[in-house]
C-alpha cells in the first residue's frame, strides 16, 4: 500500500494460524479442555472484518499520532496478528477475536499502536523510558504508569485531531490501573502531558 507520507507504516492485519496452533490450542486444552476452537476460515473472516473496520481510519489515525507525538515508527510495516485466547498487546502486536464493533476494534488497535510508537521510534532510545516516565508522572504501578502516555495521546488524537471523541468511550477501563491512568490524564490535562512527552522525546 502506498502512503501519502513516508513516515506512515503499513498496518497488515492477518489471522495468525501458527500462534493459534502453537499457543492458543495448548492453552485452551489446559484451561478449558471441554471446549474447542472455531474453524480456521472463521478466524480468517474475523481478521478480514477487522481490516475492513480499520482501513477507513488508518491514515488519519497514524498521521494524528505522528502530529501529536512528533515520533516516527521504526518499522515501515507493522503486522497485527489475530488469534483466539488473547485480548491485545503491542509487541508483537496481537489482538484477539472478541471485538464486535468497529469502534471497539479501532480504539483497541490505536491503543496498541500508541504503545508501539512510544517505545519503538526513530527518535528515542527506549532503554530508560520507564525511569523517564516515572520522573514525569511520579512513582506508580507499572500498568498505570505506561498507560498515562497512551491515554493522553489517544485523547489528543481522537478529540483534537480527528474530532471523534466517541472512540474514547470504547477504551477498556476494567482494570484499576487503567482507570487510575485515565483519571490522571483527565486531571492533569492531555495537552500538558503530551507537551511533556514531546519535550522528552524531541528536546
Amino acid at each position: 500500500m502506498n502512503k501519502i507520507s513516508k513516515h506512515l507504516p503499513e498496518i497488515r492485519i492477518k489471522y495468525a494460524w501458527l500462534l493459534t496452533q502453537q499457543v492458543a490450542e495448548p492453552m485452551l486444552a489446559y484451561y478449558d479442555p471441554d471446549s474447542k476452537l472455531r474453524e480456521r476460515k472463521e478466524y480468517e473472516a474475523i481478521a478480514a472484518q477487522y481490516e475492513k473496520w480499520w482501513m477507513p481510519h488508518e491514515q488519519r489515525i497514524l498521521e494524528a499520532m505522528h502530529e501529536v507525538t512528533g515520533l516516527t515508527f521504526k518499522q515501515n510495516v507493522i503486522d497485527v496478528h489475530v488469534a483466539p485466547f488473547f485480548y491485545a498487546f503491542s509487541s508483537p502486536l496481537v489482538i484477539g477475536v472478541q471485538f464486535q464493533s468497529q469502534q471497539k476494534l479501532v480504539s483497541t488497535l490505536t491503543h496498541e499502536l500508541v504503545h508501539r510508537l512510544l517505545m519503538d521510534n526513530v527518535s528515542h532510545d527506549d532503554s530508560n523510558t520507564i525511569d523517564e516516565w516515572t520522573q514525569l508522572f511520579g512513582e506508580r504501578d507499572f500498568v498505570e504508569l505506561v498507560h498515562i502516555p497512551v491515554h493522553s495521546v489517544m485523547h489528543e488524537v481522537f478529540i483534537d485531531k480527528l474530532s471523534e471523541p466517541l472512540f474514547l468511550k470504547s477504551e477498556g477501563l476494567e482494570h484499576a490501573s487503567y482507570r487510575n491512568s485515565w483519571k490522571y490524564v483527565e486531571e492533569q490535562g492531555y495537552q500538558a502531558i503530551n507537551k511533556k512527552l514531546r519535550n522528552l522525546y524531541l528536546p
